[in-house]
């Protein structure tokens, strides 16, 4: 049809690619080249097309634009993952379980087989199931390319990402879309408490503290928008808030003030708040409260000293709460130490607001004993203020 052999062998187009000064992916493989530029999930390959190319090109003068565009359109459009969701974000261990779907096309109408795998984050896979487009696994209607399944409970506190693998049995080839959704079994991540650490005549300002639920795991690079529906709120200052990552058990307060002001501060009144709480930028968890505003005397309800209160429980096994009260603003350190006076970890060393602040310390890798905390706060007129409780890990 094109004037000449098309049965020539490997070496022979290399030869006319030699002469002519033409690249190998072109001569040997333009199915391989229409990928790349293209982008083409998989290309099934036709080695008649392949060399029918490759004399166009050589003996025809066609340009590689032409030639790739004229490739394109012999070659059949692949199945695609179009988007992967999963029902909830947050799975709680051993009691939840969940629904995975995936949105594809499929304008060949191929013959397909859909699987999720559920891989820890940055690590292997653990799991994996069937995804159906039946109508019977939350996928919608049967046929419509929906594809669902679900995942049983899992026995770990884990980031975990779902990536889609789906095999083409009309052209014998898989296809594999990683980390197309995210969830986490660890958490949940909750507002613990809010502190008032400044008013305006116009606007209030606030520190919030989250804490961890876990029973063992870190729930890494945490943070958390603050919104409220309140009409008598007219803005919101500083609502993005970061926690660094924040251990089983542990609470840790924003560094920054949250600010809200108002159109019309009544004597007393509460503001609904909503939390956004994600790891690692996924929102995996929300939380709800509200705040006790209004013109009632702040200082009031501030401790009238400086002290260490008993940590609870006591005994403990493997984490406890440390609660500590600041009648003002104060640097403060307190630290841990064994019995023989070595210095176990600084649980905290840093300017915090006044009022009543929790702490947790985490003891897993501890051995069981007598542990002593003490700790040194800033007061006035450069005098210190020192106090130290024993607690009993009990394992």
């Amino acid at each position: 049809m094109l004037g000449i052999d098309l049965n020539e062998t490997a070496a022979a187009v290399i030869g006319w690619g030699n002469q002519l000064g033409l690249s190998y992916p072109l001569l040997l493989d333009p199915a391989s080249t229409v990928y790349s530029t293209y982008g083409l999930g998989y290309i099934p390959h036709n080695a008649l097309l392949d060399t029918s190319m490759v004399v166009l090109y050589t003996f025809y003068g066609y340009d590689e634009q032409t030639l790739l565009s004229i490739i394109s359109n012999y070659y059949p459009t692949p199945p695609s993952v179009q988007s992967v969701a999963v029902s909830q974000p947050f799975m709680r261990v051993a009691q939840d379980s969940l629904t995975i779907t995936s949105q594809l096309e499929n304008p060949e109408n191929n013959t397909l087989s859909v699987k999720a795998i559920i891989s820890i984050l940055d690590s292997v896979a653990v799991d994996s199931i069937d995804l159906f487009d039946d109508g019977n696994h939350n996928d919608g209607q049967a046929g419509d390319l929906l594809y669902g399944g679900f995942l049983p409970p899992l026995s770990a506190e884990n980031d975990y990402s779902v990536g889609i693998k789906f095999i083409d049995h009309t052209y014998s080839v898989q296809s594999f879309i990683p980390d197309g959704a995210r969830f986490t079994t660890i958490g949940p991540m909750n507002l613990e408490s809010y502190v008032e650490v400044m008013r305006l005549p116009d606007r209030i300002f606030y520190k919030i503290s989250l804490i961890n639920n876990s029973q063992t795991a870190m729930a890494k690079s945490i943070s958390a928008t603050v919104s409220t529906d309140d009409p008598n709120v007219t803005a919101v200052t500083g609502a993005y808030q970061t926690f660094g990552s924040i251990g089983a058990g542990q609470i840790v307060q924003c560094s920054q003030n949250i600010g809200f002001m108002f159109a019309n501060m009544q004597p007393s009144f509460t503001v609904p708040i909503h939390l956004e709480i994600s790891s690692q930028g996924f929102v995996f968890w929300e939380d709800s409260s509200g705040i006790v505003v209004g013109l009632e005397d702040h200082d009031a309800n501030l401790p009238k000293n400086f002290s260490l209160e008993q940590n609870y429980p006591n005994p403990f096994n493997p984490t406890t709460s440390i609660t500590f009260e600041l009648p003002q603003a104060s640097e403060v350190t307190i630290k841990i130490y064994d019995m023989l006076g070595k210095e176990i970890t600084t649980l905290v060393s840093q300017k915090l607001t006044a009022g009543s602040h929790t702490m947790s310390w985490d003891a897993s890798d501890m051995p069981s004993g007598v542990y002593i905390y003490r700790m040194e706060a800033a007061k006035a007129e450069g005098k210190r203020f020192k106090q130290t409780r024993k607690m009993i890990l009990m394992k």
